[in-house]
């Protein structure tokens, strides 16, 4: 049974991604790598007192100059606020959609939090503050759960969300 195709269409989603700043900061990383492996392979200036193995650096560049800021720069946190609850889904670290029933809500509040403080920073995360996932900003939906832990949402739509979340949650 794929959540996507029993419920119900999304009368809210948001999409967003990391801040513009991380990716500069992915794509330095990235692209310093290849300078050194530029260097070190095609030009045959070994790099270092103790240069790397021409295989290790091959492997480097593959797994911290392709693979990781392909990935990083795919990442994208979707929320879709639907009549039978809230789904969530970080790609591409979730295949599928985590699914929060309404029924499961005990309430929920808009928040100004600090990511790096209260969670260690942004992503799939856990804090002080049960879990969260965020991408960017500090706003977000914290729901309080029938089962007493906590949930945060980041949003960068915060009045949208709360407003129509609880008129949801008034009704069941």
């Amino acid at each position: 049974m794929k959540l996507e195709e029993n419920s119900s269409p999304p009368v809210f989603r948001e999409v967003q991604r990391f801040h513009p700043v991380f990716y500069f900061i992915v794509l330095i990383s990235s692209f310093s790598i290849w300078v050194v492996a530029f260097i070190q392979i095609i030009l045959k200036i070994p790099v270092g007192n103790n240069p790397a193995s021409d295989t290790f650096l091959l492997i480097f560049l593959f797994l911290f100059g392709v693979l990781f800021p392909y990935i990083f720069l795919k990442i994208k946190l979707t929320t879709e606020l639907r009549t039978d609850g809230i789904y969530v889904k970080m790609f591409p670290f979730h295949f599928k959609w985590q699914y929060f029933p309404f029924e499961n809500i005990e309430r929920a509040e808009l928040i100004k939090y600090s990511p790096l403080k209260d969670y260690g920073g942004w992503g799939i995360r856990y804090g002080k503050g049960g879990k969260a996932y965020n991408a960017r900003g500090n706003m977000a939906v914290m729901l309080y759960l029938k089962n007493g832990k906590k949930l945060l949402i980041g949003t960068q739509r915060g009045e949208e969300f709360i407003d129509i979340l609880k008129s949801y949650l008034k009704n069941k």
